[in-house]
């Protein structure tokens, strides 16, 4: 009422002064009206770009699982438990891409609008930098929180899923990793790399080249063994490889505690038991353990200090990445308004060496696990209290 009160003072004498106070609630409608269009108008392009950047992000970082997957394709393997392990591998991928997404969002937006100097004219009109920003800050705190349930629960469960999916399959998954040009280390106790492989008529034989087999069970003392060719034979039910070495074999170490190879005349043969690969079932890791899991773990440690403590920190590191999207959106709008359109690739080097910066932050709190006194628990935070309250503060210089 009192800034209705001085607008009317404006109203001439002869006019009503009821027509000053309504002439001052149509503009607050008016001023209000287009603070909603602005923000949605922000928000419209915030999450188009998240929702773009997300997509390629995360298409990026599930190659690996995409090559692996052609492989399998091209080896006849099983169609289900492929689909199980791709699609379980894509929520692992989630709690990084999506932090990413929002800080390179960020940085995308703010510079555009800053360098076409819409951010400018906002402020001219009255509009300050905290109502600017307030949709896109609501998101991200939308996004913190569906990153915490992938983090504590969702991430736990596809990855118990992804892996007993591969342990359950083991032995068509070394089978069809038997691929040239790569180390297959599936096999408990082997590492085995082929450079050419050949089928025959034969669907269980196969002519391979310049092979090389690491046996590391106990009393083969680390041998490496290198042949110029080779002949791999499964048995009919799959529990057996047969290799069979030809063209010199060389063995190193050929004797335990002599150094230097050995070689070997004619033919060696080989036999790898696969039928093992099934017997051992896989147990839970701490990865596989949801939130509510880990607590239970941590009431039932005991005395143990440094167990109780690795497990604090998981936990910890776990409500801390699915903060960054929070932390990022902070620390990445201003750096966004400040940064030049003349750099078009300002804001993607930013965000790379933002993320790069906090991740690293975590990755060396987590090696202090195995020092309690430390409470690398606590100190877990630091790179995400710090990213917000510096974002915070960049924030309030531009007001």
């Amino acid at each position: 009422m009192v800034h209705a009160i001085s607008w009317a003072k404006d109203v001439p004498d002869n006019q009503p002064l009821t027509d000053g106070i309504w002439l001052h609630a149509e503009r607050n409608v008016g001023y209000f009206s287009s603070v909603r269009l602005l923000n949605r108008y922000i928000l419209n392009n915030f999450v188009a770009t998240f929702t773009i950047t997300l997509t390629v992000v995360t298409f990026v970082m599930c190659l690996g699982a995409i090559s692996q997957i052609s492989d399998k394709l091209a080896h006849d393997f099983p169609w289900k438990p492929i689909a199980i392990i791709f699609f379980s591998a894509i929520p692992m991928v989630l709690p990084f891409s999506i932090p990413i997404s929002s800080v390179t969002t960020s940085l995308l937006v703010f510079e555009r609008l800053s360098a076409d100097g819409e951010i400018a004219a906002m402020r001219a009109c009255g509009i300050s930098i905290w109502q600017i920003v307030s949709r896109p800050i609501l998101f991200a705190v939308l996004l913190s929180c569906i990153c915490l349930y992938i983090n504590t629960e969702l991430v736990a469960k596809m990855h118990f899923l992804h892996r007993s999916t591969i342990n359950a399959h083991k032995e068509e998954i070394v089978r069809a990793l038997l691929t040239p040009g790569r180390f297959v280390y599936d096999i408990p106790g082997y590492a085995v790399y082929v450079r050419q492989c050949t089928s025959t008529e034969d669907p269980h034989r196969f002519n391979v080249r310049d092979m090389i087999i690491y046996d590391d069970r106990p009393g083969k003392f680390g041998q490496e063994t290198r042949a110029g060719a080779g002949v791999i034979e499964m048995d009919e039910a799959g529990k057996k490889m047969k290799i069979v070495l030809s063209e010199g074999i060389a063995v190193n170490p050929f004797i335990e505690g002599r150094q230097g190879p050995g070689f070997i005349r004619g033919s060696c043969t080989n036999i790898i038991d696969l039928g093992t690969l099934a017997a051992t079932s896989y147990r839970k890791r701490m990865a596989d353990c949801t939130a509510g899991e880990i607590v239970d773990d941590m009431m039932n440690a005991g005395n143990s200090a440094a167990y109780r403590m690795t497990l604090a920190v998981e936990l910890n590191q776990r409500i801390v990445l699915s903060l960054s999207c929070l932390a990022f959106v902070l620390l990445g709008i201003p750096f966004g308004i400040t940064t030049r359109r003349s750099s078009s690739s300002a804001g993607i080097v930013i965000s790379l060496m933002m993320v790069f910066s906090f991740y690293l932050c975590i990755l060396l709190v987590d090696s202090l696990a195995i020092h309690p006194t430390m409470r690398p628990d606590l100190i877990m935070w630091t790179p995400a209290v710090v990213s917000m309250v510096l974002g915070s503060c960049l924030l309030h210089r531009m007001r």
